[in-house]
């Protein structure tokens, strides 16, 4: 199985494993919010509804799985999957910069992009609202 097969069954796992979480803990609903420029970005902020529900978010304690290469030296020599134990909410990070690698690759570059990825457990669904910016630019040459 390659990178993308691997990286996207961690993806699928993940997401089911935070909904299950966040049903459990009464979280209704997270919705992060990201930016990205220049090939470096991340979340900036998640809000929960209340500093309750935050605070909860930061001690739930969640298995996440993610894709690394294994490597000799420089050389990639294979793909496997480690487990993580991080809390919800760091949980939430890496899982809306994992979507954003398969949904919205290269997100960074460019003029960069912005956008809010909204969880919502009861319904089981993500709703990824990105914008992506660029430079355009126009040349002429004429000779008189």
């Amino acid at each position: 199985m390659c990178y993308q097969e691997r990286h996207k069954a961690c993806l699928e796992r993940n997401k089911q494993t935070i909904f299950n979480l966040m049903s459990r803990f009464s979280i209704e609903k997270a919705v992060l919010e990201y930016c990205g420029f220049d090939g470096d970005g991340g979340v900036n902020h998640i809000a929960y509804g209340s500093s309750k529900i935050k605070r909860v978010a930061k001690r739930v304690i969640v298995p996440y799985q993610c894709v690394e290469y294994h490597t000799e030296g420089l050389r990639k020599v294979g793909v496997g999957v480690v487990t993580r134990q991080l809390s919800l909410h760091n949980a939430l990070k890496h899982f809306a910069l994992d979507l954003l690698e398969q949904a919205q690759p290269y997100w960074t570059v460019y003029e960069g992009s912005e956008g809010t990825l909204t969880l919502d457990p009861k319904e089981r669904k993500c709703l990824l609202k990105h914008t992506s910016y660029f430079t355009e630019s126009l040349t002429r040459q004429a000779s008189y």
